[in-house]
Formats: structure tokens, sequence, C-alpha cells
């Protein structure tokens, strides 16, 4: 028996050097048949290994714990690279036959980890060390069916609506049929003219949505259905699981975080709508209290800095069209990754490998369709990691790729752990890091070593820079705060829909209730329940959560306040740049590589001190803000919220 065991292991970890060396090899070449390679070795290798596992006696042996992860990591790295290549191959060229692989080798995946979770399974967890006992908790914690066709239909539905994404364009009276990125979010983001916005928001919408309601029904049914064959009351019940692994005060925690910092968006919502109504007159924005949610500078109206020539007290003061003008001549879109590298470089973090240099895909290419939300992509192969975006010269597109490369950071930082801990302490975490750093990269200080802001820009004048501290603070809170109500409603209106509580029947009524609820914001036209106004939003029509935006947007503020302090600034929050410290660098890079191998309350409390989210740095950082913003709403007696507006709606 011993003999046919150590058979038995050395045929096994033969065969899975010889995939190693197989995926290796056909992924720089892009052309392979990645079902016929993983599909019977590991078929072959997962036979062998449950030869060698069967019996009761195995259950909580630290030995076999031990031999069972390690086999389990090194091929689910395997199936990680195969799957990501697809995803990559797909979103970067939307072609039935890249569809068609990827959703072969998903499904193959799947069936793949499904053998795997039976044998986890019969582990005792109790009885193992924390270590063994984390990675089969995280095995074992699925929604995926049994039901391989269960499986394959919402694959099948994903990757349809993304392709409907990706090819819709809408079709507009003084222009062609233009799709989403760049064009119409150009306009929402360039146009002053109300009729031409309430135009492409409303043609984006009427193209998109009917489309794929139909489908987001039926994606909804399979994901409960498969969330409840794994013990779960609904998706999203093993949703918040997954995403905040053991954190069962998540809803309280949001409504506490939502609870602090409403008051100061309440403040920011009424200036806004005071300089909109300037701007625009009464009869378009209304005297409810609701803004139309057209005129806000993003197709979403989730952020606002692309009004902010608008909005501004001190327009003259706006350094965003000078950026914009300095990064074009100085700059090409790959330069501005460069300059991206350098700042993480600075502190002592990874350089951007050749590959990611070598396979990104930073512009929109001409010749093919491509999923343009920017993504990064950890390609589970050394080196390989990638970033997918249609960037422009533009501000807007210079604090993206800072966001993104956070993510790549991130991936290579714990690039040695364990393939089931190699990703965020939780989904927060992997949406702040980027994030963290941005907010150094857009300081005044930083944009002025850059030379991207005049050294003269200001005289020596405490009033002038304390209007030019309230001009970038505004300009940050458009970005920042306007963001948390939508990061938090979209989600709680999907989880809605998960349990039941909204239905088919009236999805585009619940939509826009919670949007005027959280967000003060209201459609420009009628909308009914032909309409389908949250298929317009990539997240929902990809599955993708949208609350670990909500957290990370305030637990950057926390993260951020800590590395400066660990850089030794002092002074105001919104004014540290930690470019260069090496000291905040080896702070954040030894938190970052952890992965999830501990909990992320222990790595938050690591890198800030405390093992909650908290909205004290936030506030912190915009308090000069606030303050601004509470007289000035005073002096012009501006009403403070829209507790009498209503939705624009008819019943149809």
């Amino acid at each position: 028996m011993a003999n046919l065991k150590t058979f038995f292991k050395f045929t096994q970890n033969i065969w899975i050097y010889l995939l190693s060396l197989t995926l290796a090899s056909i992924s720089q070449e892009f052309e392979y048949d990645i079902e016929s390679l993983i599909g019977d070795n590991l078929d072959l290798i997962s036979e062998h290994t449950q030869t060698l596992r069967s019996g009761d006696q195995i259950y909580d042996s630290h030995f076999y714990a031990a031999d069972f992860l390690r086999d389990f990591n090194n091929e689910l790295r395997q199936w990680r690279h195969a799957s990501a290549q697809v995803d990559w191959n797909y979103k970067t060229n939307l072609t039935d036959s890249n569809r068609n692989q990827k959703l072969k080798i998903d499904s193959d995946f799947e069936n793949w980890w499904r053998r795997k979770l039976k044998e986890a399974k019969k582990f005792r967890q109790e009885a193992l060390p924390e270590t063994f006992s984390r990675q089969l908790a995280m095995i074992t914690l699925t929604a995926t069916s049994e039901k391989n066709d269960l499986n394959r239909r919402r694959d099948f539905i994903l990757s349809r609506m993304e392709a409907i994404y990706g090819s819709t364009k809408a079709c507009l009276t003084r222009n062609s049929c233009l799709p989403l990125e760049p064009s119409l979010v150009d306009i929402m983001t360039k146009s002053r003219d109300p009729e031409f916005l309430k135009e492409t928001w409303l043609q984006w919408r009427n193209s998109i949505g009917p489309k794929v309601r139909p489908y987001f029904t039926q994606l909804i049914q399979i994901l409960n259905e498969a969330a409840v064959e794994n013990g779960f009351s609904d998706y999203s019940d093993f949703w918040k699981q997954d995403l905040f692994f053991n954190t069962s005060t998540l809803d309280a925690t949001i409504i506490t975080l939502w609870t602090e910092v409403k008051p100061f968006y309440q403040q920011l919502h009424a200036y806004v709508r005071r300089k909109l109504r300037e701007r625009y007159g009464s009869g378009i924005i209304g005297i409810d209290g609701a803004i139309p949610a057209h005129l806000l500078g993003n197709m979403w109206a989730q952020h606002w800095p692309n009004i902010l020539d608008i909005v501004s007290p001190y327009p003259e003061l706006n350094q965003q069209p000078s950026i914009e003008a300095r990064l074009r001549k100085s700059f090409n879109v790959h330069g501005m990754f460069r300059l991206a590298n350098t700042f993480y470089t600075s502190l002592g973090l990874y350089p951007m490998s050749s590959t990611f240099w070598d396979k990104s895909m930073f512009r929109k290419p001409r010749d093919r369709n491509v999923v343009c939300h920017a993504s990064a992509f950890d390609l589970y192969f050394p080196g390989d990691f990638r970033i997918k975006m249609c960037s422009e010269l533009t501000f807007d597109s210079f604090r993206t790729v800072h966001h993104e490369m956070g993510h790549i950071e991130y991936f290579m930082s714990y690039a040695d752990q364990p393939t089931i801990f190699r990703e965020g302490a939780n989904a927060a975490f992997h949406e702040a890091i980027g994030d963290t750093i941005q907010l150094s990269v857009l300081s005044e200080t930083h944009l002025r070593g850059l030379g991207l802001i005049d050294e003269d820009y200001l005289p020596d004048d405490p009033d002038i820079q304390y209007k030019s501290s309230i001009h970038n603070l505004l300009s940050m809170a458009l970005e920042k705060l306007a963001f948390l109500p939508f990061g938090l409603f979209l989600d709680i209106w999907r989880w809605d829909v998960m349990k039941g509580k909204i239905t088919e029947e009236n999805y585009n009524k619940k939509w826009w209730e919670m949007r005027l609820q959280y967000q003060g914001l209201r459609s420009p036209v009628p909308r009914s329940e032909q309409n389908f106004d949250p298929g317009a939003k990539y997240h929902i029509i990809s599955n993708s959560p949208y609350i670990s935006y909500f957290i990370s947007y305030i637990q950057q503020f926390q993260m951020f306040q800590s590395l400066c302090q660990v850089s030794g600034y002092k002074g105001p929050l919104h004014k540290c740049d930690i470019y260069g410290s090496r000291e905040a660098g080896r702070k954040l890079k030894h938190t970052l590589h952890y992965g999830s191998s501990i909990p992320w309350q222990d790595q938050l409390e690591h890198l800030t001190g405390s093992k909650q989210v908290k909205s004290d740095a936030i506030l912190e950082y915009f308090r000069p803000l606030y303050d601004w913003l509470v007289l000035d709403n005073i002096v012009h007696k501006e009403k403070i919220g829209w507790n009498e507006a209503e939705i624009n709606w008819i019943d149809e």
C-alpha cells in the first residue's frame, strides 16, 4: 500500500508539473485548446487524490489536510490562470468564439471546484491548525449549484449581458449611433446643453435596459436557487459572507457609516442643487428638493467632479483644464501609466512587470468591440498582471490609472500566498488601496511637484490659499462624498431583489424610490416598468458586487490618515502627500502581503490601529469644506434635504 501511495503521489506531481509547463507555454501564444489541456489531466489528478484519501481516519489528520491543501492550491492556480486568460480574451475581443471558450472553461472550473468541495467537507476544521481551517472554510463557502445545466445557463446569461453592454449603441438626433465609452460618457461629461444631456441619458437607458431585463430576471432566479441549494436563504446572504468573510455585523456597519456621513452629503447636495438652479433655472431643476439625474456630469450621477466648473465658488482657481492641457502636452496614454508606476515605486512598492507593459490594453482598439470598463487582471502566472482600460488623456483617466494600478500592487504583494489566499482581505480592501494612493496623487502638493500646476499658482495670500483649499476640497467631495449614497443603495436594491422584497413587477419603481431616498435624485423624464434603468450600470449586468465600493470610499481615508502619520506628515489631512515615503510604503506593503490569509479586521488594525471601519478620517479630511458649506447654505437660505420630492413616474 505504501508503494502504491508513493507511485500515485509521484504520478500526480508529474501531471501537475507537465500541466504547469504546458500552460506556461500556451499562455505566451494566446492560441490553445484549454479544454483538452486541463479537463482530462485534472480529472486524473483528482481521481488519484480521492483514492489516497478514502477513509474516515483522515478527517482530522494534519498530514492529509496539508497534503490536500497543497494539491488544491497548485491545481487552483492552474485553473485560475486558464479562467483569467479566457476572461481577458473575451473582454478585450467580444466574439462568439471567445465567449464560448470562456463559458467552457468556467463550467469545467466549477465542476472541478465542486469535486474538491466535497473532499474539503470531509475534514473536521476545528481539529486543524488555523491556517488549514481557514483555507478549508473558504473552499467550502460556495453558492455554486450541483446542477451543471443551471451553472451553464448562468454563465451564458452573464456573458450575453456583457456582450450586449459592450456592443450597444445609442442613436442621437444630432449624432450617429454612439457607443457608451468613450462617446456617450464624453457627452455626459462635457456638454452643458440640458436637452442634449437628457436625450443622451435617455437613449442609453432605452437602448440597453429592455435588452437585458429578461436576462437579469433569469439570473436572479438561478443565483437564488443555487444559494438555497448550498444552505443560504438567498444569494445576497451568500454574497455578504463571501465579500466580508465572517462579518456578521455588515448590515449594521454600513447603516452606521451612512448615518454618520449623511449630514455632510445633504449639505453638499443642497449647495450643488442651488448652483445648478442658478445655471439652468428652476424650470429644469424643479423646486421639490431633488436634482435631475442627467445634470451631474456622469452617466449614472455617481461622481460629480465634471460639473466643478458650474458649482465651484471660485472658478478662477480651477486648475483642472490646465492640468489636462499639461497632461496632453507632456504625456501620452502610456506615459500616464508610467507616471503612476513611478508613484508606487517611490514608496518601495513593486514596479510593473514587463508583461504588464506588453499585454495590457491601455486604449480602446478600433478594430473590435471590447468591455471598456476599467479592470485589473491577475493571470496567476509569474509576472503576468494587466490592466484593461479605454484611457484618454483626461483628469478622470489620470485618477483611474492610479486606482487600477493599486489592484496590481495588491496582486503582486500577495502572489506568494497559497492560491486560495490570493485575494484581498475583503472586497473593500482591494478597492481602497489604489484610492488611498489617489488621495495623495491628487493633492495640490503632489500635482505641483509633477509640474501639472504652476509653481506660482498661489500667491502668498492666506485668503486666496483658503479659497483654493475650499475649491480643491469641493472637487474631491464631488468625487468621493457624492458617490457614497450611490455606492450604498445599488446593492441594497439588489439584495432586496434577491430576497424577493423587490419583484420583476416593481424593479424600476423601487430603483427610483431608492435613488430619491438615498441620493436625492430623480429621473429627468417619466419612467415606468417598461424601462429597466438598473441595467444601464455595468455592475448590475456583470453581477459585480458594489457595496465594497461604499466601504472602500470611507476606509481609504482611514488608511490614508494612518500612512500620513507614519510618513511623519503634520498638517491638514487634505494636503498630505506620501510620495517617496518608504516608511509608509513598508507599512502598506506588509499589510498587503497577507492577502486573505488572516482576518481583515486584524489587517485593518495593523494598518490603522482599529479593527473597525470608521468615518472619523473622511470627516476630518473634509471638515473645512463642511463648515464652509453649512455657512454658505445658511447665507443663501437653501433648504437641506428633499423630503417633499417624488419620483418622476408613470404607471403603464
